[in-house]
């Protein structure tokens, strides 16, 4: 659960970075959860784009998927913006994580964690330190709406859909959200079902 010191949220009950047995055990696109800790306590130390880069978009949404580490990470994530005093670094991280959480449109917590890999009480552990650090993380956000001078366009249209997703918006926010890159996407026809691929080269 998360409780108030003022104006700041603490997030309790995360997944400990020294728990692997546990993020070892953790969905991912590349069956490599146990290297997550290590990450977050690289990013934690040097506060380096290239890292948050790398954990975000490579471990915990790879290519436009959440995943039950998704779950783990992103309370100590949020963690790391409160307590961030570099403003660059921690508006970055908070459009980053506003694009994460388009991924939970359709996804119910429920829709995780099916086998018996984990107890109750480590699952729900994970599952309310999510609904905490998601709370918390809109508060950020509203915080974060008085400092966007800075930020260019593309940045200004990444907060829009930050804050439109923070405020249960997902359809509108993906409204807004571009593509961008030599990614792979995947569509899905909504009357057929039929797959298409779109690669998107320089």
């Amino acid at each position: 659960m998360a409780y108030s010191i003022g104006m700041a949220l603490v997030i309790c009950d995360m997944l400990n970075l020294d728990e692997i047995e546990f993020w070892r055990e953790l969905e991912s696109p590349y069956g490599n959860s146990e290297e997550i800790p290590f990450l977050i306590q690289k990013l934690l130390k040097t506060k380096s784009k290239e890292t948050a880069n790398e954990l975000i978009w490579e471990y915990i949404y790879h290519q436009g998927s959440v995943y039950e580490n998704t779950i783990a990470a992103f309370p100590h994530l949020v963690d790391l913006i409160k307590n961030c005093k570099l403003g660059h670094f921690k508006m970055d991280l908070i459009l980053s994580l506003g694009i994460v959480l388009l991924g939970f449109d359709d996804c119910l917590l429920n829709d995780f964690f099916h086998d018996d890999t984990f107890s109750a009480e480590i699952k729900t552990r994970i599952k309310d330190s999510f609904h905490e650090s998601v709370k918390t993380f809109r508060l950020l956000v509203d915080e974060s709406s008085l400092g966007l001078e800075f930020l260019d366009e593309n940045e200004k249209r990444n907060f829009l859909i930050t804050h439109l997703v923070t405020g249960m918006k997902h359809k509108e926010a993906e409204v807004f959200l571009c593509f961008s890159g030599n990614d792979e996407y995947m569509f899905v026809c909504p009357s057929c079902e039929a797959e298409s691929f779109l690669w998107n080269e320089d």
